[in-house]
């Protein structure tokens, strides 16, 4: 098993902006690990505080994906340093693999040494 880790910075708190960033990044996910939904055990999304509008598991399901991937959501620890209107997400996959890391929309910055 492996731990696939992603994040995106949303623009805004608007229903379509998580939707969008939701949608993009679990399919980044799949797309630069080579995986499969069946390839998904489990997903793991987590926010900071300013983002409230919807819940992004919806957004997958609403979007016809994920559908048989147990998905959790949770609030970000409020850490001062924290980078606001960020999505993180943990996808565990039950392949044997080398784990590509997903950061998009200046997410980037998160994984900076």
């Amino acid at each position: 098993m492996v731990g696939i880790r992603g994040a995106v910075f949303l623009n805004a708190n608007t229903e379509a902006e998580i939707k969008a960033k939701a949608v993009a990044l679990y399919k980044a996910v799949l797309e630069q690990n080579g995986i499969s939904e069946e390839d998904v055990i489990s997903l793991t999304i987590s926010l900071t505080e300013d983002i409230t509008r919807k819940n992004p598991a919806s957004c997958l399901r609403e979007e016809g994906l994920a559908c048989s991937v147990p998905l959790f959501c949770v609030q970000e620890a409020r850490i001062d340093s924290g980078a606001p209107m960020c999505m993180r997400f943990l996808a565990l996959c039950g392949k044997d693999m080398k784990a590509h890391h997903v950061y998009l929309d200046g997410a980037q910055r998160l994984r900076q040494p």
